[in-house]
């Protein structure tokens, strides 16, 4: 039995459960009222967090390619997945949390040296930025911390890797457009929480990046 990979695991879930009372404050910091959802408000929402924790380092531990990037992976998965209930939530997009993806950024960088690589990320920033303000700005229902959120995606991947995973986001949100239809629970208007199947493009990008498939 590899000793390590299970103590990951189970690191996993632990930090799972310490997740869900780092994102009740967000959300209670944030709004008046009762936060509500599974994965908020019930007794046994901790277990939940314990799963998703343990489920997603496993799936980490496996696919990375050595230790360093697994550590990494596991730190950005942890606030995303925070960022995505907060935003599935209450709609908002906590400050601290794109905060924590950059200097998680700057950390990695400064431990394997690649400071040229910080020149893609200020690109990869400024297009994202682009890429969300413009819709806000032309009135289209595009929040701030939409922006801020695509803008950050842009500095931890890269403009290639950004545009993977906005890609990876319309399809997300293609297919709950069709369900919001087929059900009838919603329609194409309907205002729909950007964070989370952002955060999905994100981890995919991050553990498939097709920028390395195609050599760029």
């Amino acid at each position: 039995m590899n000793y390590n990979f299970l103590l990951l695991v189970l690191l996993g879930g632990l930090l799972g459960t310490c997740m869900l009372y780092l994102t009740r404050y967000f959300i209670l910091k944030r709004t008046s009222e009762k936060a509500m959802g599974l994965l908020v408000d019930k007794s046994w929402s901790w277990i939940l967090w314990a799963l998703i924790g343990a489920v997603g380092c496993f799936i980490i531990v496996i696919i990375s390619d050595d230790t360093l990037s697994t550590y990494e992976y596991m730190a950005i998965y942890f606030v995303l997945i925070s960022l995505s209930v907060v935003d599935g939530t209450i709609r908002k997009i906590p400050n601290e949390l794109l905060l924590a993806l950059i200097i998680l950024k700057l950390i990695f960088v400064g431990i394997t040296g690649e400071w040229a690589t910080l020149l893609y990320a200020l690109a990869g920033f400024a297009v994202g930025w682009v890429l969300f303000v413009v819709p806000s700005v032309l009135g289209l229902s595009i929040g701030w911390g939409d922006v801020k959120l695509a803008a950050v995606t842009g500095f931890y991947l890269g403009i290639i890797g950004l545009i993977q995973a906005m890609v990876i986001m319309g399809i997300i949100l293609a297919v709950y457009g069709a369900y919001l239809l087929i059900t009838k629970k919603g329609s194409l208007k309907s205002k729909v929480a950007i964070g989370p199947p952002l955060s999905m493009g994100i981890l995919v990008t991050l553990l498939y990046p097709i920028a390395a498939i195609i050599n760029i």
